[in-house]
């Protein structure tokens, strides 16, 4: 077979293997936007405890008696509040806020989304008919190499951490893909955020 021929037979077939490779370079470069819809947490913390309910309130009463600052009235008052907005009506759901932070390959923060406070929701959503969702600046896919949300319980005193989940590139490109949501993040954090509704939106 002459040099000319193999060389026309191959061609073909290297076109085939690179195919993918030069798929995957041109996905990388494409720009796009993150949009975070809303989130789920579980019903309590990873220890079982509730979010805000006896447990936690009688935690806040007593901090709040603490505060020098406050005279015993308004300690009392405080604490009535604390105990009987909670206690008395049972175990009430988190006041959720938080950021969902675009990062770089060099680990570095690309993009900061805010998560707005919500009250009293497991399921909090963030896309209001007259208000666009929360999202990112528009970054190049191959840029980001991961998306992690971070929420905390908003208290009166002292702010619950609530364990943060990281979506990877990968999550992201199969987001921008298949537009399946919501995620499910309950093999991190010890599931105490179960899940994280995203569109991935490509901008050009």
């Amino acid at each position: 077979m002459s040099t000319s021929r193999a060389r026309s037979l191959a061609l073909p077939v290297l076109a085939l293997l690179l195919a993918p490779q030069a798929a995957q370079a041109g996905l990388f470069t494409k720009q796009v936007r993150i949009h975070v819809l809303g989130v789920q947490v579980s019903e309590t913390r990873s220890d079982g405890t509730s979010w805000d309910g006896p447990d936690k309130s009688t935690n806040d009463a007593v901090g709040a008696s603490a505060l020098p600052l406050l005279a015993l009235g308004q300690v009392q008052g405080a604490v009535a509040a604390l105990v009987g907005g909670s206690a008395l009506n049972g175990i009430a759901p988190p006041d959720l806020q938080g950021t969902a932070l675009v990062v770089s390959n060099a680990g570095l923060p690309l993009s900061t989304i805010n998560l707005p406070l919500v009250d009293d929701d497991i399921t909090p959503s963030y896309c209001a008919s007259d208000t666009a969702c929360p999202h990112s600046e528009v970054h190049r896919l191959g840029d980001i190499t991961a998306l992690t949300v971070t929420l905390v319980d908003d208290d009166a005193l002292d702010d619950d951490a609530i364990l943060p989940v990281t979506l990877s590139r990968k999550d992201l490109r199969r987001l921008m893909r298949t537009g399946q949501n919501p995620f499910t993040t309950t093999d991190q954090g010890q599931g105490e955020i179960q899940q994280v509704s995203l569109i991935v939106e490509r901008v050009r």
